[in-house]
C-alpha cells in the first residue's frame, strides 16, 4: 500500500509542482510592474521637478508666473 519510497516520491513531486507555480508568480509579478524607463515624463527645465503632465506641477516654479 503506502510504503517509504512511494511517500518520498510523492513529497518530492509536490515540491516540484510548488515551486514551478512560485516561479511562475514571480514572473507576473515582475511583468506587472512598470519600467521606470517606459514612463512619459518630463523634467521641467526650470526647477527641476519631475511630471507626468504636459506643464510643470511645481506650485513655485518660475515658468507657471
Amino acid at each position: 500500500m503506502f510504503s517509504i519510497g512511494k511517500i518520498f516520491t510523492l513529497i518530492i513531486i509536490l515540491l516540484f509542482v510548488w515551486l514551478f507555480f512560485k516561479i511562475l508568480a514571480n514572473k507576473k509579478k515582475r511583468s506587472k510592474s512598470e519600467d521606470p524607463k517606459k514612463l512619459d515624463a518630463f523634467q521641467c527645465p526650470s526647477c527641476g521637478v519631475w511630471s507626468s503632465e504636459k506643464i510643470c506641477t511645481n506650485q513655485n516654479c518660475t515658468l507657471k508666473k
